[in-house]
């Protein structure tokens, strides 16, 4: 444990500071407090309701949908990287048109979605950051996981959609289209989660509350700061 004027040293150093900054699970935490637009958006998908994008209407994102995006390569499914113009132009156009507008092989699909967002009159920026609030929010269920983190990059190929699909199909009693097609992605990643809970004998899924994430970081903050303290003041 530091003493205060340890503590204060730390604090006031800037490389303390960028390291901070810079800390991927820092971010996780304070992503995971709860945020009334981000639950706004999630309760808006599971009960249906409407999306625009701008002022373009969009289909929600679906396991269909992202299943695609993730064998195309896709940026916007792979965690930390930077989506291009035509890994958005691809996602916006899947939410307009879905999956199952008629293409026939990946060049096709490619070339139908080029230049998308400019011919809606939309700006790349503005669509970037909607379609990653999109992302966050579908996969916002799965946060209460113990252990799981956003840094790993995982496998969304056909084995992933169906096994999903039969999942959410004995929830729900959807069909397997109706699940890969229509349902919201955070719709069956909620199914997914209450499912999953059933078999939690020990109640290790649920949600933090905002109080429980605030003494994590204080308690991982301190834990730096000794780290930085012994390696670098002492």
């Amino acid at each position: 444990m530091l003493e205060n004027q340890q503590l204060f040293a730390v604090m006031r150093d800037d490389r303390f500071q960028q390291l901070l900054e810079a800390d991927r699970y820092l971010d996780e935490l304070e992503a995971e407090k709860h945020n009334r637009s981000d639950e706004y958006f999630a309760l808006l998908a599971v009960l249906g309701g409407g999306f625009r994008i701008g002022s373009v209407a969009v289909r929600p994102l679906t396991a269909a949908v992202w299943s695609l995006l993730w064998v195309t390569g896709n940026a916007y499914t792979k965690p930390g990287a930077e989506p291009s113009a035509a890994d958005t132009d691809l996602f916006f156009y899947l939410l307009r048109e879905g999956v199952q507008s008629g293409f026939t092989d990946l060049d096709t699909l490619l070339g139908r979605a080029a230049g998308s967002v400019a011919a809606a009159g939309l700006d790349y920026a503005e669509v970037r950051l909607a379609l990653s609030q999109s992302v966050a929010v579908a996969f916002r269920p799965l946060e209460m996981l113990p252990g799981v983190s956003g840094d790993v990059e995982c496998v969304y190929d056909a084995d992933w959609l169906t096994r999903l699909a039969a999942r959410v199909c004995k929830v729900t009693n959807l069909t397997p289209d109706r699940v890969m097609y229509d349902l919201p992605l955070v719709s069956c990643c909620y199914y997914f989660i209450q499912t999953a809970r059933e078999y939690d004998v020990k109640g290790l899924i649920r949600r933090r509350s905002n109080e429980e994430i605030c003494e994590e970081i204080y308690r991982y903050t301190m834990e730096l700061a000794e780290r930085f303290y012994e390696e670098n003041l002492k």
